[in-house]
């Protein structure tokens, strides 16, 4: 019997020694719990926010992405646009000058038709334009040779140029080489046309109203001799400064 109480005496001083190590356990792993909880839920946090502003970022770079792609849609349909448009200008271009060209034909034939006088052999002073030169009473001109007739060889000849006015109100003639201080030549030798060209200076009292084109074909194997004059009204081929 004394030995059982010796016994129990014993296991309760055992437990008592264990209580405190046991409390101790227990704060030790409730502490490490909480702390692991808070570690983790710290690291939930900021892996929660860092998958966020890469979120954000992502999104963002989704919508400069297709702003970009709007933008480069938008230029490439301007750009075929604007291709399309050059196209059809150039199309719309080629159909004026063509049609131009029938026109041009055309008026040929007629004028060989209903005044076979303007020209000579086919030949004729298809257009003529005067300007303005850099001096007072300096013009200059331009004088365009054409025929009507498609000759598979050259036409030649001469053509006389007749600036035609008033001074002190008498009518008076002037050959184009008297008005020039260089030369010009009078011969011509084309196949389909022939640009004269060349400045005049215009006398102080002179009031000009015409200029006389007369054009001689010299005879060969193909052509006959023929003559051909023509008269130009001074102000309406006169080109202005602003129409230059």
């Amino acid at each position: 019997m004394q030995g059982l109480k010796a016994g129990w005496r014993k296991f309760l001083s055992w437990e008592k020694s264990l209580h405190p190590r046991l409390v101790s356990i227990l704060l030790m792993v409730l502490v490490a719990y909480t702390v692991g909880w808070l570690a983790r839920h710290t690291l939930w946090n900021q892996t929660d926010k860092q998958r966020q502003y890469w979120m954000e970022q992502y999104q963002s770079s989704q919508a400069e992405l297709a702003k970009t792609r709007e933008r480069s849609y938008a230029q490439a349909l301007e750009l075929t646009v604007e291709q399309q448009s050059v196209k059809q200008m150039q199309v719309d271009l080629r159909s004026m000058q063509a049609r131009l060209t029938k026109v041009s034909e055309e008026l040929d034939f007629y004028r060989s038709v209903m005044a076979p006088e303007m020209a000579a052999e086919g030949v004729y002073a298809s257009d003529l334009e005067i300007r303005q030169g850099p001096m007072d009473k300096q013009y200059r001109f331009r004088l365009v040779l054409a025929q009507l007739k498609k000759r598979k060889t050259s036409v030649k000849g001469t053509v006389e140029v007749t600036i035609v006015g008033r001074e002190k109100g008498e009518v008076v003639r002037y050959r184009l080489n008297q008005l020039t201080q260089d030369p010009i030549s009078k011969k011509f030798n084309f196949q389909y046309f022939q640009f004269i060209e060349g400045d005049f200076i215009q006398p102080e009292n002179l009031l000009i109203d015409q200029v006389e084109v007369v054009v001689k074909v010299t005879p060969n194997r193909w052509t006959k001799a023929a003559t051909t004059k023509s008269s130009f009204d001074f102000q309406e081929v006169l080109l202005v400064a602003q129409e230059e």
